[in-house]
Order: structure tokens, then C-alpha cells, then sequence
């Protein structure tokens, strides 16, 4: 004979250990269907002891992921304002650049026409002189009998 048939497998005794505590886990969770309300005081304090445990843990968790979803809400608003405020001012910055070039551009306009009426003053000013001159100098009227 051989020492197989001797020995038991050497995952046997883990594979009946895991078996056991997965057997154990199963009770735990599922004993709670087995318990009458009616049945001894101990077993009822047990029962409602478990149920009160698991309705806070389900409390916390929810108070928990309520706190994160209420952060990361927070965090995804403040950054929207701050994109929106960021927004606003070079909105702001923007109108006030266009409003300078603006105000540039019409004081430019104004000192062109302003420079032109001077121009144009001047030389019809400078035009009556020169006509008068001419007109001095050589009359239409050689004869000076329209006089």
C-alpha cells in the first residue's frame, strides 16, 4: 500500500474549515428568520439587539454617504462660481478695454474733424485773400466803369 491511501488530502482539513466558517456566517445571517417574537426573553433582547445594531449601521452609512454627496455638491458648486466669477470679470475687463479703445477712437475722430474745420477755415480764409489779391491785380471790370 501507499501512503496515499493513508493520508487524507492536505486541502481537505482547510476546505472543512472554510466550509465551517462559511456554515457559521450563514447562520448568523440568516438566524434571524428562525427566531420567533414569541420565544424567550433572551432571544427576543438578542434579536431586537441585532436589528437595532443593523438600523444604525444602515444609519451611519447613509448619514456618511449623505455627507460625501453634500461635499462633493459643495466642492462642484464653489468651483462653478469661481469659474462663473472668473467669467463675470473678464466679461467686466472686456467691456471696460472696448469702452477705453472706444473713447480712444472718438477722441481721435474728434481731433480729425476739429483738425479738418481748422483746415478747411484756413483755407477758405486763405482762398479770399488770394481771390482778392487777384482780383486787385487783374479786374474783370479793365475799363472801371462797373465801379
Amino acid at each position: 500500500m501507499t501512503t496515499m491511501f493513508e493520508t487524507e488530502d492536505r486541502h481537505y482539513h482547510n476546505y472543512k474549515r472554510v466550509q465551517a466558517m462559511q456554515q457559521r456566517q450563514w447562520n448568523q445571517q440568516h438566524m434571524q428568520y428562525t427566531i420567533y417574537p414569541y420565544s424567550h426573553m433572551e432571544e427576543r433582547e438578542m434579536y431586537n439587539k441585532q436589528i437595532r445594531s443593523t438600523l444604525k449601521e444602515q444609519m451611519e452609512h447613509k448619514i456618511q454617504a449623505d455627507k460625501i454627496q453634500i461635499d462633493m455638491k459643495n466642492r462642484a458648486t464653489e468651483i462653478v462660481m469661481e469659474q462663473d466669477r472668473k467669467d463675470i470679470e473678464q466679461e467686466k475687463q472686456r467691456q471696460i478695454d472696448r469702452a477705453k479703445l472706444l473713447l480712444h477712437f472718438t477722441v481721435k475722430n474728434k481731433e480729425l474733424m476739429e483738425s479738418k474745420w481748422e483746415y478747411d477755415n484756413w483755407n477758405r480764409t486763405h482762398q479770399w485773400h488770394v481771390e482778392r489779391a487777384v482780383l486787385a491785380d487783374t479786374p474783370i471790370n479793365w475799363s472801371k466803369t462797373m465801379t
